[in-house]
């Protein structure tokens, strides 16, 4: 058994990886990351609203970028899995 077969991995002639057997699906981490997402731009909405000096409004800043960013590439990979018809 070679180690694609071992991880439960099928090699199809373009060398594209489909996932045969999965713990999780994709389309479930996927709407994992978007609550995650979605949670860290409230707690970061909520921490500029008290924020008591510059070292949070530098943490809050960057916790809300950071969520915007995941949540935009998230959007992207559902997106994508949809087009290919993997989403559940």
């Amino acid at each position: 058994m070679d180690r694609i077969q071992k991880h439960g991995f099928l090699n199809h002639s373009k060398k594209v990886f489909v996932r045969v057997k999965m713990r999780k699906s994709f389309d479930e981490n996927i709407k994992n990351t978007l609550k995650l997402a979605n949670k860290m731009i409230c707690l970061a909405e909520e921490g500029n609203e008290d924020i008591v000096d510059n070292g949070c409004g530098i943490l809050y800043g960057v916790l809300l970028d950071s969520a915007y960013k995941i949540r935009k590439i998230a959007e992207i990979e559902k997106e994508t899995h949809i087009k290919k018809g993997w989403w559940k």
